[in-house]
């Protein structure tokens, strides 16, 4: 869904007029809603060191190496921070008042709902028939899509 909200905000003659009004800031929140009301569940699965997984009602899907989804909203508590490993967060369709419920916790940076599955593991593999809208490291992606992530450590240079 965050990728859908990313998409709908870049692709929109909305945010040139923020942004020249200088209230681009307001252009994801402005998208989000129409994304909740347009996303639909997707069907995923994923393999980790714990096993093969499966959703039929994938809504919200994030892998992340860090504790935040952008514009700063926390996906994972500091006590289950690890950024040694990749983390996946999985938020599956419900009814809308289980799924309000859960994307207002994580608005309000507390995250830990039974509906937010989260799993940690050093590598993934990630696939979805899916036609959804997919975002990697501010690439836009089209699917289908079979994927395997994993995280590796770089040395940048700074001038």
């Amino acid at each position: 869904m965050d990728a859908l909200v990313v998409y709908a905000t870049n692709h929109s003659g909305s945010k040139n007029l923020l942004n020249a009004l200088k209230l681009g800031s307001l252009s994801y929140p402005l998208h989000f809603a129409t994304a909740l009301a347009k996303q639909k569940p997707f069907t995923s699965t994923w393999t980790n060191a714990r096993g093969a997984h499966h959703s039929d009602r994938s809504y919200l899907c994030v892998f992340t190496n860090h504790p935040f989804l952008g514009g700063g909203i926390r996906l994972i508590m500091p006590e289950a921070d690890d950024r040694t490993n990749l983390h996946l967060v999985i938020v599956e369709r419900e009814r809308w008042q289980v799924l309000a419920k859960v994307l207002l916790g994580i608005l309000r940076h507390q995250p830990n709902d039974p509906a937010i599955h989260h799993h940690v593991s050093p590598q993934f593999e990630f696939s979805t028939e899916a036609n959804e809208h997919i975002q990697v490291d501010g690439e836009e992606l089209s699917t289908p899509l079979h994927a395997t992530l994993t995280q590796t450590t770089q040395l940048f240079l700074l001038p």
